[in-house]
């Protein structure tokens, strides 16, 4: 037989036997319950206006706390079997429950391994389209590096040439050779007209790569696939760092706290209600010394 069918067998033990129910007060109770109500009137109309009343009144508070003892011993005897009633009601549905919430618990964590898993593959992907980016926009800079450069080095060829055709107007000026100082000017003036042309070449060649690899669309990233009534949620909380142990811990924080860390007084018993409280509020900032802040991630879902 299985567990499951175990279970049921109990349950259905439970359901045979009959949940009857008798409340009967004594006559004491009753008594007990009118005197009660009635005791009010007589603390409103009490009057302490001398010794003897003061100790009288002294004496009927004493009687009072007895009298609520015994009502409420009297109460509890009277709910007795309600109590049974109810115990048997926890012990039929306990199973149920307990199984639902375990199941609960065990699809919400393979949620969350498939979530993380969608997750980190989100994240890789976007991690390889911004490597080829960064790479294209690279390779993109160092073509327009190139094209500068060989037109610096085009203009700074013409520039020689147009130096050198000066040196030749010059010594045509002084030799008195006019036709030969002319055309050298005019060889001076085409070369540095093509050191200009050269520089503007390169720089429109430069800006076409920069703008060509601009226009490149960036490779599509998937966003992880969002599940309907469920969403990771962050859950911080305090842990221990590895190695350290619950009492070196406790050392620690109490050393720091007498050297001067006034702020871990508050934290010096190191409860985990008061661990984890501060991990929520600082997250990856906590600093309590042996400890550190842990997001441990859960799957969050509807009830309804």
């Amino acid at each position: 037989m299985t567990t499951q069918e175990t279970k049921m067998n109990d349950i259905e033990n439970i359901e045979s036997q009959p949940l009857t129910i008798s409340l009967k007060m004594s006559a004491d109770d009753q008594s007990q319950i009118v005197t009660g109500i009635a005791s009010l009137d007589d603390a409103n109309s009490l009057i302490i206006d001398c010794a003897e009343m003061a100790q009288f009144a002294s004496d009927e508070r004493t009687s009072l706390a007895r009298r609520i003892d015994r009502l409420k011993d009297a109460r509890k005897g009277f709910l007795a079997p309600a109590q049974q009633i109810m115990d048997h009601a926890k012990a039929m549905f306990a199973p149920a429950l307990c199984a639902l919430e375990q199941s609960r618990g065990v699809i919400g964590g393979k949620l969350k391994v498939w979530t993380e898993a969608q997750e980190a593959k989100a994240a890789e992907a976007s991690r390889i389209a911004a490597n080829a980016e960064r790479k294209a926009r690279a390779e993109a800079e160092a073509k327009a590096a190139a094209e500068m450069a060989r037109a610096e080095e085009q203009a700074a060829a013409a520039r020689r040439q147009a130096e050198e055709a000066e040196e030749r107007r010059k010594q045509a000026e002084a030799e008195g050779n006019s036709r030969t100082a002319v055309a050298a000017a005019a060889a001076a003036a085409s070369a540095l007209a093509r050191a200009e042309s050269a520089i503007e070449a390169g720089a429109a060649k430069a800006e076409a790569v920069l703008m060509q690899a601009a226009a490149v669309a960036p490779l599509p990233v998937a966003a992880p696939t969002k599940i309907a009534g469920s969403q990771m949620r962050d859950n911080w909380v305090a842990q221990l760092k590895p190695g350290t142990s619950r009492e070196q811990a406790t050392r620690m924080v109490a050393a720091a706290a007498v050297g001067g860390r006034n702020d871990l007084w508050a934290h010096i018993e190191l409860t985990d209600a008061s661990l984890n409280k501060l991990a929520k509020a600082l997250k990856g900032a906590m600093d309590v010394p042996g400890y550190e802040a842990y997001n441990d991630r859960q799957i969050a879902g509807a009830r309804k």
